[in-house]
């Protein structure tokens, strides 16, 4: 898990990261990933009230 503070409001977050992948001649590559699990705030899952740019905010935020 890892902390993050999204509105002054500190959450714990449950995910996963996948590295880059170069481009080769025959695979055009990926970027790097959060998959994010789970957003919790003092045990409470908030991941069904977060909009989608939320979630963006929140991927910004954990791949720094």
């Amino acid at each position: 898990m890892t902390r993050i503070t999204l509105r002054g409001i500190d959450f714990e977050v449950d995910w996963t990261y996948s590295k880059a992948e170069p481009q080769t001649y025959d695979y055009p590559g990926c970027p790097e990933e959060a998959l994010i699990n789970g957003v919790f705030h003092k045990g409470t899952d908030f991941s069904n009230f977060l909009t989608e740019d939320d979630y963006v905010e929140i991927e910004e935020l954990l791949l720094r």
